[in-house]
């Protein structure tokens, strides 16, 4: 999807791509909403990107939790932190430093 220059740097993934099930239509997924207590919706996929690999673990499942633009507002006050947010109608979204280290990354969008 895309390439960027990364040093030093953890990633982790939540998503419910390979875990859940279908019954009647509806999807389920294992990552479970603390206020519901019922399967997070909205979002396929979070991916973090820290400094901090504990940081960027949490993180991804906060923000698949609470949804693209509360998971945003946590990530865009985070120095050194970025996300690409993947929704279930398939729009991607990037926090603003990630976006613009892909507008100046060599290999850019690939």
């Amino acid at each position: 999807m895309a390439a960027f220059d990364a040093t030093e740097l953890s990633v982790s993934t939540s998503g419910d791509y390979e875990r859940y099930f279908e019954k009647n239509g509806v999807r389920y997924c294992h990552i479970l909403d603390p206020r519901t207590g019922y399967p997070a919706k909205g979002l396929i996929g979070v991916s973090i990107f820290s400094p901090d690999a504990a940081l960027a673990d949490v993180l991804s499942t906060v923000v698949f939790v609470l949804g693209r633009d509360k998971g945003t507002k946590i990530i865009e006050t985070l120095q050194g932190t970025e996300a690409v947010i993947i929704g279930e109608d398939g729009g991607i979204s990037l926090s603003s430093g990630l976006r613009k280290n892909l507008n100046n990354s060599k290999g850019g969008l690939q």
